[in-house]
């Protein structure tokens, strides 16, 4: 009956492994393992293993809530090359385009047999298109909830379909709207971004430092990259025009106070590192034993 148990339980690891969910390795994703193993198949010319091994993993990917959309694009290209190899295109062109919904960015290999390329070429053309964006200044975007830095101008390729774009810049107004992609086309949209509130970076010495505006905390800077003395630039956004109080605090230092002001129509405002004088004071200690040794947090500071 022991015997038994110990088979079940075998084959239940066994399984998982085949289906991604068990992790070779500390830090590895579901599904990265198999993916591996299926690369070093697909070199061994083990086509038939290749595609065993990824139909379980790539669907446990798929059900997965969040899945890794790289390791994903990777299976798919990888399961696509084993069927073009076993003479099935139908199907390897399948693999591309379900690879091209996961990542429409994926580039493959430059190795690969032109053949697997023309085909893969192919799927794109029937298949994705070109956003072309023109904005009025540089910004964050959102297209399907994947983030996308844009230099005013930028040329991104989507897939056939309906898109939801989305601008989230600190000091504009929120933008949304939904774009139509046509495979082979280039689609035109142009952003607007109205602003409707400034901005300041406030860099502080030490780190560490509380940030207010107008008595309202809004945030904490953070150590500086390098480990210097300067803070990573806070942000603080929402600032209507007019005048507004910015105080800095932090413990053992004195507190720095300043004025400062929203033009309309607002703007982003820089500061100069601000630094702030560490906060002393002298103390009279009177005792009455002769010779005693004064400390303050544990540190002798005299007789």
């Amino acid at each position: 009956m022991r015997l038994a148990r110990v088979a079940v339980l075998l084959d239940i690891v066994v399984t998982l492994v085949a289906a991604g969910v068990v992790q070779a390795h500390a830090g590895q994703v579901p599904g990265q393992a198999v993916v591996e193993d299926a690369q070093r198949l697909l070199e061994a010319f083990e086509f038939d293993q290749v595609v065993s091994r990824l139909d379980s993993a790539i669907e446990a990917m798929v059900a997965s809530p969040d899945p890794d959309l790289d390791v994903l694009a990777r299976a798919y290209d990888i399961r696509g090359q084993a069927h073009f190899n076993l003479d099935d295109q139908e199907q390897a062109a399948l693999d591309f385009e379900l690879l091209l919904q996961a990542r429409t960015d994926y580039e493959l290999a430059a190795d690969l047999s032109p053949r697997i390329v023309e085909l893969f070429t192919g799927v794109k053309q029937r298949l994705v298109g070109i956003l072309m964006i023109t904005m009025p200044q540089a910004g964050i975007v959102t297209i399907d909830g994947r983030t996308y830095q844009v230099e005013r101008e930028a040329m991104i390729e989507l897939v056939q379909g309906p898109h939801e774009f989305a601008i989230r810049q600190p000091g504009f107004r929120d933008e949304s709207q939904q774009v139509s992609i046509t495979p082979g086309e280039f689609t035109m949209l142009t952003a607007t971004m109205e602003r409707i509130s400034g901005t300041l970076s406030v860099v502080t010495v030490p780190d560490g430092t509380r940030v207010l505006v107008d008595d309202v905390l809004r945030g904490v800077t953070a150590a500086g990259p390098g480990g210097g003395d300067e803070s990573t630039a806070l942000l603080v956004d929402e600032l209507v025009p007019g005048q507004h109080r910015l105080r800095l605090e932090r413990d053992c230092f004195v507190t720095y106070e300043t004025e400062f002001s929203v033009a309309n129509p607002p703007g982003d405002q820089v500061m100069s590192p601000l630094e702030l004088n560490p906060a002393v004071a002298a103390v009279s200690v009177e005792t009455a034993a002769r010779d005693a040794m004064i400390y303050v947090d544990g540190e002798p500071r005299g007789l």
